[in-house]
């Protein structure tokens, strides 16, 4: 003997674990799916070359415009790493030359107090750069400098750098 479909039926065929899983998966499905960041795999960027040390604070003009308030940012051409490098105070070696066409240089600093900072690492997720840096912790101020890290690094892939969660586009000149 059948029985009538009806809401006893419907019932007995909802409360199945199989049919709700089922359920679930054919819901997930029509929702439709994005792909963020966390679903792409990080590519390890090598660092090339890294220097640390201080820029006066009259020296934060040489920086991008659009990044002088920024705690990470880019240099893409000779022309802003000469800029940078007019103030800033190392105490290793200068920046070996830089091929901008297949190179970029990262920077981070401190914008509220003076840390000393240095970039461990720099990671390709899709087509962003995330930097990873250590620094030490102080209640110092920032006065007359800041304590910058430089990091050069192969530029291939590269599109958008991660600045607090926001995507900053890299401009090549």
């Amino acid at each position: 003997m059948t029985e009538k479909i009806g809401p006893l039926l419907l019932y007995k065929i909802a409360s199945r674990p199989l049919f709700l899983a089922l359920l679930l998966i054919i819901f997930a499905a029509c929702t439709g799916a994005t792909v963020n960041n966390a679903d792409v795999a990080a590519i390890k960027v090598p660092i090339l070359h890294a220097l640390a040390g201080d820029l006066p604070v009259s020296g934060l003009i040489s920086l991008p415009k659009q990044q002088r308030s920024k705690p990470i940012g880019y240099l893409a051409s000779q022309q802003q790493l000469d800029e940078v490098m007019r103030y800033f105070q190392a105490d290793a070696a200068l920046l070996p030359a830089v091929d901008f066409t297949t190179q970029l240089v990262l920077f981070t600093r401190n914008t509220v107090y003076y840390n000393r900072l240095s970039i461990v690492s720099v990671d390709l997720v899709g087509e962003t750069l995330k930097v990873v840096s250590v620094s030490t912790l102080s209640a110092m101020p920032i006065q007359k400098r800041i304590a910058m890290s430089l990091v050069v690094i192969p530029r291939q892939g590269a599109k958008y750098l991660d600045v607090a969660g926001e995507k900053i586009r890299i401009d090549f000149f």
